[in-house]
């Protein structure tokens, strides 16, 4: 360990790395908990104190709502893995973005053919970033982080876990069938039991990360927790808790909306939604059902010898 007395920081070796931290900081850290790791992570001075990531397709008339939303909402930075099959995302976002918002975006090109676009985008981006990013949300487009209180004192209040359970607060199409130009969020109010059909959203430590899953990851140390504070296994699948932290999460929208997701196709076979699902969850439509409809989406960029779903 080297200190550097004129501006009272720490070059420190740990976990294959040298990093610079503030010595004072991590020396309170460390009498107060013993644990070195956990104090290191504490006392490394971080790019970006939240970020969030997510993989999108086709989704341009849904980007200006939902960066903006969360760049209010605390978020630091958004980085978005772009699998439309050309470039042009970035251009899009400076004509629809302000400046300052537009500074706060980064657009990384994901279009190579892989079988799991999404899990493989999170990686690339824990991997460049595990270091400058103290936590980390993925979510979909169609996904809002929703807070009760402010962002700094809600990271503040879980400064001592890995990760946080958010869970997923669904909502249907609520008897709509064509898009309308206005936000998601005030489109579609009516929830339902999604228990079905997901689960919930993690904001997490990339640090700390051992490895990841979609809706939960293992981490190489620390708590994991629900919003109440309680440790918990993720995927919490079945414990709804709609107060402090959770993710409104826009499941179909519109019957227009969701005929064209399966139409643009899915970035993974992971998951790839069906076309009876619309009406699963939005029965007060069921009338509108088109049997001649294609059933599955297509993988939108397949390996090759791969046989997509349809």
């Amino acid at each position: 360990m080297k200190e550097n007395k004129d501006i009272g920081k720490v070059l420190t070796y740990v976990e294959n790395r040298w990093v610079e931290v503030d010595g004072a900081a991590l020396e309170r850290c460390k009498s107060a908990n013993g644990d070195f790791l956990s104090a290191f992570d504490d006392a490394v001075s971080y790019k970006y104190e939240i970020a969030l990531q997510c993989i999108a397709r086709q989704e341009e008339k849904y980007f200006k709502e939902w960066i903006e939303y969360h760049l209010r909402l605390g978020i630091e930075h958004i980085f978005i893995y772009d699998n439309n099959d050309c470039d042009g995302l970035s251009d899009f976002l400076a004509g629809v973005l302000s400046e300052g918002d537009f500074e706060r975006v980064e657009v990384i090109p994901w279009r190579e053919p892989m079988a799991f676009q999404q899990i493989e985008a999170l990686n690339d981006c824990v991997t460049l970033h595990r270091d400058d990013v103290k936590w980390l949300i993925s979510l979909d487009i169609d996904e809002f982080l929703t807070l009760e209180k402010p962002m700094r004192q809600f990271l503040d209040e879980f400064s001592y876990a890995s990760q946080v359970y958010l869970s997923w607060e669904s909502f249907g199409a609520d008897g709509k069938l064509y898009y309308e130009d206005k936000p998601v969020t005030e489109r579609f109010t009516k929830t339902f039991d999604c228990r079905d059909y997901g689960q919930g959203k993690i904001l997490f430590r990339p640090s700390r990360l051992k490895r990841w899953g979609i809706h939960g990851a293992r981490m190489k140390r620390g708590k994991t927790v629900n919003v109440l504070h309680e440790e918990i296994t993720p995927p919490d699948s079945y414990n709804r808790i709609f107060r402090t932290a959770w993710v409104r999460h826009y499941f179909t929208k519109s019957l227009e909306e969701w005929t064209e997701k399966i139409a643009r196709g899915c970035s993974d076979n992971m998951y790839c939604r069906r076309y009876k699902t619309f009406f699963e969850v939005n029965p007060d439509l069921s009338e509108y059902f088109d049997p001649s409809a294609p059933t599955v989406q297509r993988h939108s960029h397949p390996v090759p010898g791969e046989i997509p779903m349809q």
